[in-house]
């Protein structure tokens, strides 16, 4: 963007990690499946957690609903 053109704020997607919507949750980016904290490649969903993967104890994405 050059000085010249405005700043329009419809330009700008802010998404946050699927993680924050979980049933399993916990804050400070940790859930029950990973109580030690949540893999980078899960929390950006490069690795999608809708299903159980290694290391998860069985625990996947649940929506709270």
């Amino acid at each position: 963007m050059s000085p010249s053109e405005k700043f329009n704020a419809d330009d700008i997607v802010i998404s946050q990690p699927r993680c924050f919507s979980c049933k399993h949750y916990t804050g400070d980016l940790a859930c029950h499946a990973f109580p030690e904290g949540i893999p980078g490649n899960v929390i950006t969903w490069d690795l999608p957690h809708d299903e159980p993967i290694p290391g998860d104890k069985g625990i996947h994405y649940e929506s709270p609903i």
